[in-house]
């Protein structure tokens, strides 16, 4: 509710061409709407990774992990 379109994790490495990687997502504030999602997964850390070619953004490679760090 209220978030901007493209103000995710994935939106900001896309928009921006920029890795973006969150430690500990329970405590991240860019990833609020996702910690209930997360805990439900088990998941704990996230990193996504844009694609790009000739300087585009074509893809993104996000990894999820079970533990902090």
């Amino acid at each position: 509710a209220g978030a901007v379109e493209g103000d995710s994790f994935g939106g900001i490495a896309f928009r921006e061409n920029r890795i973006m990687v969150s430690n500990d997502m329970l405590q991240d504030p860019l990833l609020n709407r996702w910690q209930a999602r997360a805990v439900e997964y088990g998941f704990r850390a996230l990193a996504t990774l844009p694609f790009s070619c000739n300087g585009e953004v074509i893809g993104l490679l996000s990894l999820q992990a079970r533990e902090t760090g």
